[in-house]
């Protein structure tokens, strides 16, 4: 398939410039959202940190590891594959296949979570300290472990949200709900000076509620969705082995995100303690914060670019691809600076002094999640073409040498080299995901007015991570200094991100819009 050359995705006709600014806004919704899950979440972070003893909250993290580590492998693939399918069928005009695609989606998912969430909990009970050496953590373990079908099956209810165009549900139940109760349920066990085995019992009993709501709003979504009329099974159309060849590589896919992200939590918690843990994990939602951009927009994207799909629509494809992550790059470009740069003064005041040692980790760890979000949605384009072997492929060697590098840095290094391996692994397996939607897909190179703004990104960069070796700054300095940076990105960016075509009305704001006037003249 021959590629899109860079005029083309710069130029692109004004059917893809349209869809892509309602992925864009689109996303904003759930963008906003985002941030408001993103703070809400991030303030129980820092409370658990704070509140808990380190060893308390290691054994805490080393259960939620566990957790996981099983819903991915229990997800198996199926919220892509069906955020890939379900509009593909109804393009395709296969309107029995669209139902019966969900219900063998919901019957793996519920079936494969209780199944491992009866057998961690059996495991964990029956091993002694053979496999979790910390008994509070095996305890732990034993009561989370019932997280692992809740928290798959409300994986998979958001992207069918996302599917049926309801933006609104996801931002309720994801950023609202299900955030607002777990800090309120925190604040509530440190009143009451409740410890942490009553802090696992409260997350899942959270989970529960929010899944039932989540599950009442889906189905009054479905009343109105006339392909998911009611229909008798045996006159469903079941693409069990449609689903299954896309499912397969999928999983592996988020296999290399769970082993990267639970097994060394897992692997620190056995050659260390449950204190090594709290130095991993303790950063890791941090770190985490450089993906809460690209998890906006990535709910929505994989529907409109199988649409784009197809239709045959490669330019409009080319334009969604890189635009989308050049919205996401900026957007997180803040986060970024300030977690990579300025690592030492921001892990001191959000967690206190005895973490200190842990900056060095988190810097690491952050340049691992910008690289793979400021490169945009190239692993799911890979798979919307059906490049599933080379993703089978990639996806396996990176869990691979993930493993092997954690096995081989874990018990030498500690924390440090756990966040090592992360970094290493994560930005080769971005550069073969690269490379793979270079060769296979229509989307072009970095088209040319794209390259001024990415150059920026790198120099900024390196200018704050100067000024943070020269200076040392406190907290309130390095925030100065991170917004200095991120404007002069974003300036650079204001015509790469075409805001007139996705944004028309900032135009009529009185002083913004005499600002950025002339960024707002269309391309």
């Amino acid at each position: 398939m021959p590629n899109v050359g860079a005029s083309s995705a710069a130029s692109a006709p004004p059917v893809a410039k349209n869809a892509t600014a309602r992925a864009v806004r689109g996303s904003s919704l759930l963008l906003l959202g985002k941030v408001l899950a993103l703070a809400l979440n991030f303030g129980s972070q820092v409370l658990i940190v704070r509140y808990l003893t380190k060893n308390d909250y290691g054994a805490f993290a080393y259960a939620l590891s566990i957790v996981m580590l099983f819903k991915g492998l229990v997800l198996f693939g199926i919220p892509d594959t069906l955020a890939r399918f379900l509009p593909y069928y109804r393009e395709r005009g296969r309107q029995r296949s669209m139902p019966g695609a969900m219900v063998f989606g919901f019957g793996v998912v519920l079936g494969l979570g209780l199944l491992c969430a009866a057998g961690v909990a059996i495991v964990a009970r029956t091993t002694g300290t053979r496999l979790i050496a910390d008994p509070q953590a095996r305890d732990l373990a034993i009561i989370l472990a019932f997280l692992i079908p809740l928290e798959a099956f409300n994986d998979l209810l958001t992207t069918l949200f996302a599917v049926f165009a309801s933006p609104k549900a996801i931002f309720f139940r994801r950023s609202v709900l299900a955030p607002g109760l777990r800090l309120g349920l925190i604040v509530a066990l440190m009143v009451a000076g409740a410890g942490v085995v009553e802090l696992a019992a409260g997350y899942l009993a959270i989970s529960v509620v929010g899944v039932l709501i989540y599950l009442s709003i889906f189905s009054r979504l479905l009343r109105h969705e006339p392909d998911m009329a009611f229909r008798k099974p045996r006159a469903l159309d079941y693409p069990i082995k449609e689903m299954l060849a896309f499912a397969v590589p999928t999983l592996a896919t988020a296999l290399v995100w769970v082993l990267m992200e639970s097994t060394d939590a897992i692997l620190l918690g056995h050659f260390r303690d449950s204190a090594a843990v709290a130095n991993f994990r303790a950063v890791l939602p941090v770190a985490r914060l450089n993906q809460f951009v690209i998890l906006s927009f990535g709910t929505l994207y994989m529907p409109l670019a199988a649409r784009a799909f197809a239709r045959g629509e490669n330019a409009e494809l080319s334009d969604l691809y890189w635009q989308t992550a050049a919205w996401i790059a900026v957007l997180t470009f803040p986060i970024f600076v300030l977690s990579f740069a300025f690592a030492k003064p921001l892990v001191e005041a959000v967690f206190g002094a005895r973490y200190a040692g842990s900056s060095t980790i988190l810097t690491l760890l952050s340049f691992s999640y910008f690289i793979q979000s400021a490169t945009g949605f190239n692993g799911v384009t890979l798979k919307v073409f059906r490049k599933l072997r080379y993703s089978v492929c990639i996806d396996s060697a990176a869990a691979v040498a993930n493993i092997a590098l954690s096995l081989y840095l874990v018990p030498r290094y500690g924390a440090v080299g756990a966040a090592f391996g992360t970094m290493l692994t994560m930005t080769l397996h971005n550069i073969c995901k690269q490379i793979g939607i270079w060769r296979f897909t229509p989307v072009a190179p970095a088209p040319r007015n794209y390259l001024p703004f990415y150059g920026t990104v790198v120099g900024v960069t390196a200018v704050m991570v100067g000024l943070q070796r020269l200076l040392s700054p406190n907290i309130v300095v390095a925030l100065a200094l991170g917004a200095v940076g991120s404007l002069v990105v974003l300036w650079v960016a204001l015509r790469t991100l075409r805001i007139a075509t996705v944004f028309p009305e900032i135009g009529r704001v009185p002083v913004v819009g005499a600002m950025l006037r002339p960024f707002l003249r269309p391309l």
